[in-house]
């Protein structure tokens, strides 16, 4: 998200392309780790405050979800208007994203993933583990997947 604010930003730093939008922005991880924005579904700390002061100096009034929704839908608002939103439902979020959220008096949603709560791995986790560890050809022997196999199905 950062490059595409970056992107867009005129000489004031405000979001120039979300202007006149309704657009809600969705994260999923908020990390201690400045370095952590290498992955797309992850923010730093200090990123995520970046996006939450430059949306609101853009003139953007942050909203629930459910009020969000409903203005989206009626269009009866003028004003620009924008929801935060977090997927999977990361300690993290609640560690790191729930105190400045408070601080700033922004509202969000926190949706979460029944697997983890059945005590399971996310997906996208176990292909993080896989990939970081490089154990792709490890989990490809288990799943019997060779070059040929490949080739056939791509």
């Amino acid at each position: 998200m950062l490059e595409f604010l970056n992107k867009y930003r005129n000489k004031n730093s405000d979001i120039f392309a979300l202007r006149n939008s309704k657009s809600a922005f969705c994260y999923h991880s908020i990390s201690k780790n400045p370095d952590f924005n290498a992955n797309y579904h992850n923010v730093s700390i200090s990123n995520f405050e970046n996006h939450l002061d430059r949306v609101r100096k853009a003139g953007f009034k942050f909203l629930g979800i459910d009020e969000f929704l409903e203005a989206k839908i009626k269009g009866k608002t003028r004003s620009k208007i924008t929801s935060i939103t977090f997927d999977d439902g990361y300690k993290n979020v609640v560690q790191n994203a729930v105190p400045i959220l408070e601080r700033l008096e922004i509202p969000a949603a926190i949706f979460l993933s029944s697997q983890v709560l059945e005590g399971n791995v996310f997906w996208r986790d176990m292909v993080r583990i896989i990939i970081d560890n490089d154990w792709i050809h490890a989990f490809m022997n288990y799943l019997k997947i060779n070059d040929s196999f490949l080739e056939k199905t791509i």
